[in-house]
């Protein structure tokens, strides 16, 4: 047993437990420069990108594979986007949540008594948590099923199998093979006429 001098005890500072800053740097700046402002930004720049890959040409890209290459950036780009905002909605709701409640929550530090959150706003919080953690975890396995090339230069890297680079350049080869005889088969035949 320890004297209560000596006792640990965690409480909040006198910033902490001011209102300006719990509604101004708390709520205000959290919500709108960790939330509103991302989600607007991320919504208009991919809507953009969508828009630009939808209208590409194959001209503009040089060949289909190309194209083809580029659209798989494109997807792997929007399934991280999506991840990350279904993650991070539990945060950005309970943003909005204390947004909506700063009255209440500045009146009870005001008072110098103890906010104490419901139940289910503390589970959000876990959960909000947890989210985040899982949000960077995701974005691995995201690479490895949605990215081609993330996945042909994994599997070269731990041996697992040949890469689908290697396999595809031997069919290229025979068929560039093949479509040189035909040229030639055709040459001949246009020489005869």
């Amino acid at each position: 047993y320890l004297p209560a001098q000596y006792t640990p005890s965690i409480s909040p500072t006198a910033l902490r437990t001011n209102s300006q800053y719990i509604k101004y740097y708390i709520v205000y700046f959290r919500l709108f420069f960790l939330a509103v402002v991302p989600l607007l930004i991320m919504i208009i720049l991919n809507v953009r990108i969508a828009a630009d890959i939808k209208s590409a040409k194959v001209q503009r890209f040089g060949s289909k594979r190309k194209m083809n290459k580029e659209v798989n950036f494109c997807l792997v780009l929007l399934c991280i986007v999506v991840t990350f905002m279904l993650c991070h909605s539990p945060r950005t709701f309970l943003d909005i949540w204390e947004f909506s409640n700063i009255e209440s929550i500045v009146s009870c530090n005001e008072k110098n008594s103890k906010y104490l959150p419901k139940k289910w706003l503390l589970c959000l919080l876990h959960v909000s948590h947890f989210c985040g953690v899982l949000n960077s975890s995701l974005n691995f396995l995201i690479y490895c099923f949605v990215g081609r090339n993330f996945r042909q230069e994994f599997f070269k890297l731990i041996k697992l199998r040949e890469p689908l680079n290697m396999q595809s350049q031997s069919l290229m080869e025979r068929r560039t093979v093949e479509t040189q005889l035909t040229e030639k088969i055709d040459a001949e035949k246009r020489q005869k006429l």
